[in-house]
């Protein structure tokens, strides 16, 4: 096995997300190589390091924006998927509007009616 590897994957490693051939295999070398064993001393002093930082959690306007960025950008990269408000607002219109709740009973017995029709054998 080649250095290289084994190195790509300490942090995989040290986190143990690695599967469990690979994390086999990585130990097999760290027991012939002292050079990725060094490496291995140094992700796990700098994982320890990481550990005892405090974390800080993010302020709710943060959040919130950080989420309505990610809906934008989401909306724009796949329009076909995501429903535009305007769209939503629509639907809803049209449902609460003065005729909304007879236009709901006509689509559903259309929609009953023609699942009865698709079953139905002369």
């Amino acid at each position: 096995m080649k250095c290289d590897w084994v190195q790509d994957n300490i942090v995989f490693y040290v986190y143990n997300e690695l599967e469990d051939d690979a994390r086999y295999e990585v130990e097999q070398h760290l027991a012939r190589c002292p050079a990725c064993t060094a490496e291995l001393k140094a992700a796990r002093k700098f994982h320890a390091t990481l550990s005892q930082a405090p974390v800080t959690e993010p302020s709710p306007n943060l959040l919130a924006a950080s989420r309505m960025a990610f809906a934008g950008s989401a909306r724009d990269h796949h329009p076909g998927r995501i429903l535009a408000a305007s769209d939503f607002r629509s639907r809803q219109l049209a449902a609460t509007g003065p005729h909304g709740p007879a236009m709901v009973a006509v689509i559903f017995i259309v929609g009953f009616g023609g699942g009865i029709a698709a079953t139905y054998n002369s």
